[in-house]
This record gives structure tokens, sequence and C-alpha cells, in this order.
């Protein structure tokens, strides 16, 4: 069994904060697991309150589709498209975190028959993880003694027919907002699209 790279562990926990305090993204992935009790699976999907705008991400959280309602139009004003884009994607990240977290809960204890391999290096299992439990304190402290605001810088990325602003923190979309205008004039499809190649450019689609 490989051992992690630090910036695969770095990447991973920036992309966790940066979709909310982690606590709190716990706490409401646990209320939704206690409420719906989502099974694990290889998609999962998130909707808006007007159920215009679907997202769908593997789990991992990375963005395997969107869609877009035609009539879109008449249940959603076009100054809360953004809105509810991002809230679309949000859940079905929760929806992925909550499942999967469901699956890790439920998996059997590993057994000497079912032990995973020692990794190539030849370390045993109790070794990995006691060098893994290193590394992700190492990690911890290089965070601590980060200045505030410098550890991966904002960024936005600007969808090809500018339609759509993905506003990142941390790698991860924080905010998205939206060219009103030119939106009332948007094909689904083509805002379809174009809302899939801002996710893609920013590395948070599953397929690139």
């Amino acid at each position: 069994m490989p051992s992690p790279r630090s910036t695969d562990i770095d990447r991973s926990r920036a992309k966790l904060d940066a979709l909310g305090d982690l606590d709190t993204l716990r706490a409401q992935a646990e209320a939704f697991l206690a409420a719906a009790k989502p099974e694990p699976a290889d998609r999962y999907d998130g909707t808006d309150p007007t159920r215009s705008i679907w997202v769908g991400v593997d789990p991992r959280g990375l963005v395997l589709g969107i869609d877009i309602a035609p009539t879109w139009r008449s249940r959603l004003e076009p100054d809360r498209f953004a809105d509810a884009l991002h809230g679309a994607y949000r859940a079905a990240v929760r929806t992925a975190l909550a499942a999967e977290s469901t699956a890790k809960r439920s998996r059997p204890t590993a057994t000497p028959r079912s032990e995973p391999p020692a990794d190539p290096a030849g370390h045993s299992v109790e070794e990995w993880l006691a060098a893994t439990r290193a590394k992700l304190h190492r990690v911890d402290e290089q965070l601590r003694n980060l200045p505030a605001g410098t550890a991966v810088p904002d960024r936005e990325i600007r969808s090809p027919n500018g339609y759509l602003t993905l506003r990142l923190t941390a790698g991860s979309v924080a905010a998205i907002t939206a060219n009103t205008s030119a939106l009332k004039w948007a094909k689904p499809d083509t805002l379809r699209k174009d809302a899939t190649d801002a996710f893609r450019a920013a590395d948070l689609t599953a397929v690139r």
C-alpha cells in the first residue's frame, strides 16, 4: 500500500476547509445522514430548492455532470442563478460526504485474512499507519505556522462564454457569480456547457 503524498493530503484538507468550517460541514453531513441515510454510490446528486439545476459528483466530490432545466427562468430569476448553482454543487458534495462516511463506518474491521498488504517499501500496516499519522501531524503544524491568508491564494475562473465566474479559495469553490444580463439570453445547453467548462478549468471535474 503506497504512502499518500503530503501534497495530496494538503490539497484534500484545503478543499474540505474551503467548503466551509470543517466542524460545520461534518455537523451538516451528520444531520443529513440521520435524515436521508444516503447509500454509497458512484454518483451523488444535488439540486437547488427550485429544482432548476442539478449537479452530480463522484465519491471524491468531483463534478460528473451539470443539468439545467429548459424552463429554469420560469422558476429562478437570473440574479439568483449563480447562488442556485453553488447550492446544488454544495448539496451534492454534502451527500457524497455523508454517504462515504456511512460506508467507512459500516466497513468491517480488518482481520488477519483481510488485512491490507504492507506497502512495497516493506513496512507493515502498523508502520505505515504510524508514518501517515506523523505526516498528518507535520501538515497540521505547517498549516498552523502559515501566515494568515497565504496558504493557497484565492483566484477566479471565468467560464469560456463569460456567463459565470468561480471564486476559488484553497482550490475549491467558495462562491459563484454571474453575468445576469447575459444569462437572460443564454440557451440552457450552452449555459450547462459553460458551467461545466468552468469547473473543469478549476480542476474540479472527474473528467478532465
